[in-house]
């Protein structure tokens, strides 16, 4: 029989390029992983023989969010005239409603739609289904980067893995030409079983 135990504590911790600009604290990792494992005959004389494993692993940490872009309060209200291209002119909200057709000096029409004033969407025309989604977007908690208050999101909260494995494996020599093995493997509490026949020349 043979047993195991791999421990990681405090030194493990690590503090991420993220936590640095943020401010936030080290990240914190704990690792203890585990088992055991054993095998001999079940009837030796008539060569049955067993192998089982078991190994664990509980492992809570810390998980950070990582810097994200969430809505401002202004976009939150439908106000988008602090929303800039990357050559800086202004990201043009259009009023999908106001679909027109045009025709140049030259005859040729063409569809357009009128700019909301002020790149600001009125309340009138938020749809209630996008609301509620919106709704489960944090707030922005940090300082923005940027003209489009960009990485203005930063969270940290408390995480765990936590698993167990089995594995099981039966030997039977039968005779000198047949050999036969039953072999266990559940990922997950799921219990699969494995025959196998292999014929030996």
């Amino acid at each position: 029989m043979e047993r195991f135990t791999i421990t990681c504590a405090t030194p493990c911790s690590t503090r991420t390029w993220s936590n640095n600009q943020s401010g936030s604290p080290k990240n914190q990792f704990h690792r203890n992983q585990f088992g055991a494992n054993i095998g001999g005959p079940l009837w030796k004389r008539a060569n049955l023989f067993f192998f089982a494993a078991y190994e664990g692993l509980r492992q809570p940490q810390t998980e950070s969010s990582g810097f994200q872009t969430v809505p401002t309060a202004l976009e939150r209200n439908g106000d988008f005239s602090q929303n800039f291209n990357a050559d800086g002119t202004l990201n043009v909200i259009y009023n999908r409603f106001s679909t027109h057709a045009v025709t140049d000096a030259q005859g040729n029409t063409y569809y357009t739609r009128t700019p909301f004033a002020g790149n600001k969407i009125p309340s009138s025309l938020f749809n209630p289904v996008g609301q509620k989604i919106l709704n489960l977007y944090p707030q922005p908690n940090r300082p923005s980067k940027g003209v489009n208050d960009l990485n203005n999101y930063f969270a940290q909260g408390s995480g765990s893995t936590s698993n167990d494995k089995f594995d099981w494996r039966v030997d039977w020599n039968q005779s000198s030409t047949d050999f036969c093995a039953d072999v266990g493997s559940p990922p997950a509490g799921l219990h699969t079983r494995l025959l196998l026949l292999q014929w030996r020349t």
